[in-house]
Order: C-alpha cells, then structure tokens, then sequence
C-alpha cells in the first residue's frame, strides 16, 4: 500500500496521549529506527497502513466530532505497535521455530514459536513474546497468505516505553485481494479523561475494515463502561467511512454524548440508520442533514459492527516463557 508505518510514526511525533471528541488516542510517538513494522521477516506483521490524512497524522485542525478520525488514528496506531515489536524479534534475527531469550534493546524479551497443525483458521505458526518473564503479546500467522491474528497487552512496551497505555487489544487481519480487518480494544483512560456523562473511565472499541481495488472501508461500535459485564449493553458511539488510497473519501457518524445527536437513540440493528455527524475526507467542513443522508445513501452497504461484538481482549492464561 501507499503509505509506509515508518513515515506515519515520524509524522507521529507530534501526537501524545490526549482525549479526542469523545473518542482516546494510546501512547506516545514510537521511534522509527527501533522498527516500525515495514521489515520482512520470519514473523508476519499486519499489512494494513491506513492513509495519513485519515488516521489523524496530517491533520491541521480538529473537527468538532472526530469519533471517525480519532478511531481511525487509535486502529492503525495500535497495529503500528503491534508491528513495531514483529519487526523488532525480526530484526533480532527470530527466524525459526523453538524457544528464543536475550532479544530486544535490553535483553529481556524471551519467547517461543511453534508450528501449528490443522489449526482451525489455517495458521502455520504461533510465537508467544515475553518480557521480563511476562507473556504480553501472541501472533499467529500463515506465511502463505500474509493473514495474522495476535493479542496484545499494551501496558508492556519493550520497544519504546513511551508508548506503553493501559490497553489490551485482539486484531485479526485477513489479507487477499479484498483484504480485511477486525481490532478489539479495550482502553482504561487517565483520571479526568473519561468523557462527561460516560458510564466509565473504560472504553471498548470494536473497528472492522476492508482494503480492495484501491478503496477502505472503516466501521465500528463503542462504549464507555467501568463493569466489564456490560459492554454489550449499550454503543455510545457508531462511524461508517470510505476513502481511497489517497485519503479522499467521506464519513458519518454516531455520538450520545452531543445534544444534538442523543435526541434519536440509535439502532445498530435497524436497516436504516440516524446519523447526526459526517464530512468529507480529509478535512472537510460538518455534512448538513442533507448531505448526510445523501452520504448514509452511499455507504449504507458497509457493514457495521454492533454493540453485541464489542469484547474484552485477553490473552490464553496458559502461557509460558522460556
């Protein structure tokens, strides 16, 4: 694709961790010489790499709904840092199956790779990544296709501790010539960063995206909560977008928390959908009721994940370190 993770982590310099419309951005700026998931090698990484204008990084000004970039910008920061610890045991010369220790900038990332067989999903391998002796990131992949799932805790971050977060995160990406992708994530945010009338300082986030003939597709639920138990009981917020490689598409958008969008509640089952939010992309001026419905028209065949997808990632308890 069009735009490498590297350049999007130097364009990343400027962001930190900040609340954002309703919506978190996670971590720090990565460093792009300690790998930033462009390297090939033994262990597959996610070939995802969402166009700058749309996932936030060239952005010059905020809109006053930024549900869709602000998730857009969380999703393919997440897959970056997922990336950048792949690249790293890449670089650190994991190529083969069997246990590893002594790997990462202080030496303290161990690990184990096994080959799967007959896996249910057509994986080839597994590796489990440790650090300290703490299990915090699994990957599975298939060489043959290119397609990864992997689980991640991101509070550990042997690669740049700057950007460790109190997140947890699932991604599985399926790559082909229609490519696509689900993340989901949990986040626990900083003490007076949970938005205003939420149910909790917690949010769960679930994105699904395509990639085919040049054109995205983003769509995804979310919501605040504090009990785990009920994550499925409510969508705070809903997005739906299309663009192209060149970042030039449109969105529409959900948000409870704007007066002027919780009048309607909303259905994520209904055939139909009220939006109350939406633009043109990158950087265009809020959609009037009109040109809303005109753009819900046009993006109506994209599949939008529901409240009841929403889930906490976590990883297997029986894992181990070398």
């Amino acid at each position: 694709m069009r735009f490498s993770k590297a350049s999007k982590v130097l364009m990343l310099l400027t962001v930190s961790s900040i609340l954002i419309a309703c919506g978190i951005i996670i971590g720090n700026p990565g460093n792009p010489a300690e790998g930033g998931g462009d390297a090939s090698g033994f262990v597959q990484t996610i070939d995802y790499d969402i166009p700058p204008d749309v996932s936030g990084y060239e952005l010059t000004q905020e809109m006053k709904d930024g549900i869709f970039d602000d998730s857009a910008r969380r999703i393919d920061e997440t897959i970056d840092r997922v990336n950048q610890m792949i690249t790293r045991l890449n670089a650190d010369a994991v190529a083969s199956v069997g246990d590893f220790t002594g790997k990462g900038a202080d030496g303290k990332v161990s690990g184990r790779i096994v080959a799967l067989t007959n896996d249910a999903n057509g994986y080839v391998y597994q590796a489990v990544i440790c650090y300290a002796g703490q299990p915090f990131q699994t990957v599975e992949w298939s060489p043959e296709t290119g397609s990864v799932h992997t689980i991640r805790n991101h509070a550990i971050d042997p690669v740049d501790s700057r950007r460790s977060a109190q997140m947890l995160s699932e991604i599985t990406y399926t790559k082909g010539t229609s490519s696509s992708i689900d993340v989901w994530l949990t986040v626990t945010t900083k003490p007076g960063q949970a938005v205003p009338g939420a149910d909790g300082n917690k949010l769960a986030d679930h994105t699904t995206g395509t990639y085919a003939d040049g054109v995205f597709t983003l769509a995804g639920v979310h919501n605040w909560y504090n009990d785990a138990a009920t994550i499925q009981e409510e969508g705070d917020e809903y997005f739906l977008g299309q663009f192209n490689d060149a970042g030039v598409g449109e969105n529409v958008t959900y948000n409870v928390f704007r007066p002027d969008c919780n009048t309607v509640p909303f259905d994520d089952t209904a055939a139909e959908h009220t939006w109350c939010g939406g633009r043109a992309i990158p950087g265009g001026s809020a959609y009037t009721a009109d040109e809303r419905v005109a753009a819900a028209t046009r993006l109506k065949d994209i599949p939008l994940p529901g409240k009841a997808s929403l889930k906490i990632p976590a990883l297997p308890t029986d894992l181990s370190c070398p």
